[in-house]
């Protein structure tokens, strides 16, 4: 094919009367992965407002557990001002001091007053009585603890521990140092204490907090050493002590990743770190990607169909404004547009094109004789058959009852306007077979020549219609001399 060489589609396209499934296919791939993406955004959102949930409520279990435990360490705080002004205390005035400050608090298990590191007094004594007189410098899983509160005079929780009066708990020791004019911190007179029934404390905050709320507390691990569990379940640790990451599937299942939420709580001489996790918070909303999928794959269905049916009206609209509905060759409208394209391009190259006008001889008999739907039936098959022996540059165009038009280019060059009127004179030797009938075809021709006779394709009809009509005429002299 030469540069200057179109070829078109001559005929209606079929495809466009069937659903058009390669666009169908297309939309619904474009909508699905318009719907994941999507998708991937709610569930990110989702993400963020669980995660934002669950701060929350770790929030309000931090506030909780702090404000219970400085309100509970201010009263061995007030311990200790008392000792500093009474150095001298006695059993009775211990025990009486601290009765009125502990009360019945049922998160505090004991108070205890230490002289340098051997235990002088405990509050209650009823069920603590192995404590009292201990040197807990010698107590080796309280002796470091016991002598850094002595020679850093800070304030320190320590535990988990074994108490020497059996079970776990959480001690707070405060140091206690009398005024020297010698020393500016004082002299070192002891230390106040008071184990914690952390256990009763945790339970308390869990019970208050959302459903399905879990968490737990550790000691943050200091250097060189391995943090230790305050309260929850060791199963939630893994075997280095961190968080683990598979406690609840479910995440897995809804695509949403498993996450903890951990906040530091400062507490004397350290750090807890408290973790918390709501799987409920996950399984309350795991509907809804599940849901937002559905709904994007039931619409991405709808949208390829729509855009498929679109596309299918878009098509039957162009072949309605484009192409004879009965011959399903180009009309008027697409041959005068191809005809400009063209002769732009035979004038830029110097070509010659032509113009051919077809009338069918005597097709009023075929109508008379054999109706009007095989009359159709004919015309169809002639234009299928005048088609197949044009070239794809080609065009022709149904003008109007049995009268068709044919635009040729390049017939200068390899194709001349002889060799394109043989062709088509030869298309009609066979007869056609229309309803179990044979019917022989002739027609009449005649051709203009574009730019010779004229650039104005309706001047080239007018006078390729002429010549048709002088052939038509000879025809008919012809015919009666016969």
């Amino acid at each position: 094919m030469n540069g200057h060489d179109v070829k078109w589609n001559s005929s209606l396209d079929s495809s466009a009367y069937k659903i058009p499934f390669r666009y169908g296919l297309l939309t619904f791939l474009l909508a699905m992965l318009v719907t994941l993406g999507i998708l991937s955004q709610i569930l990110t959102v989702m993400q963020q407002e669980n995660r934002l949930s669950l701060m929350r409520e770790t929030g309000a279990v931090q506030t909780a557990m702090k404000g219970t435990l400085d309100s509970r360490l201010l009263l061995i705080e007030g311990l200790v001002s008392y000792v500093k002004m009474h150095p001298d205390i006695s059993q009775a005035d211990f025990t009486l001091y601290t009765g009125d400050l502990v009360g019945q608090d049922k998160y505090i298990r004991t108070v205890g007053l230490i002289k340098d590191t051997t235990v002088i007094y405990v509050y209650p004594v009823e069920g603590n009585e192995a404590v009292v007189g201990v040197d807990l410098a010698a107590v080796p899983e309280q002796r470091d603890d016991i002598l850094k509160v002595r020679d850093t005079g800070n304030s320190l929780i320590i535990g988990p521990v074994e108490l020497i009066q059996g079970g776990q708990a959480i001690i707070y020791r405060v140091p206690i140092f009398l005024e020297s004019s010698d020393s500016s911190q004082g002299i070192y007179w002891g230390q106040a204490s008071m184990v914690l029934n952390i256990g009763v404390l945790m339970e308390d905050i869990e019970s208050e907090a959302p459903p399905g709320f879990r968490f737990w507390v550790r000691n943050a691990p200091a250097e060189n050493a391995s943090s230790k569990l305050v309260w929850g379940d060791p199963s939630m640790l893994d075997s280095a002590g961190q968080p683990r990451n598979d406690i609840n599937g479910t995440w897995e299942t809804y695509c949403i990743e498993p996450g903890f939420v951990g906040i530091d709580i400062a507490v004397p001489g350290g750090i807890w770190e408290l973790y918390a996790i709501n799987p409920n918070s996950i399984n309350n909303n795991s509907h809804r990607p599940l849901g937002i999928l559905a709904g994007g794959l039931a619409g991405a269905i709808f949208t390829s169909f729509l855009i498929g049916y679109l596309i299918l009206l878009r098509n039957k609209l162009r072949n309605m404004a484009y192409f004879d509905p009965l011959t399903e060759l180009p009309n008027r409208i697409l041959f005068y547009e191809r005809f400009e394209i063209s002769s732009r391009l035979s004038m830029r190259n110097g070509n010659r094109m032509g113009i051919f006008m077809i009338d069918l001889d005597k097709f009023k008999e075929v109508n008379d004789t054999y109706g009007h739907f095989a009359g159709d039936q004919l015309l169809k098959a002639v234009a299928r058959r005048l088609q197949s022996h044009l070239r794809d540059s080609d065009t022709i165009s149904r003008a109007g009852g049995d009268e068709f038009v044919v635009l040729c280019p390049l017939v200068d060059s390899e194709y001349k306007i002889d060799i394109i009127i043989d062709r088509l004179e030869n298309s009609m030797r066979e007869p056609f077979q229309i309803d179990q009938a044979s019917i022989s075809v002739s027609f009449s021709l005649g051709a203009a020549t574009f730019p010779d006779d004229s650039t104005d394709l309706n001047d080239l009809i007018k006078k390729a219609d002429e010549a048709m009509y002088d052939q038509k005429r000879q025809k008919s002299v012809m015919q009666g001399e016969c």
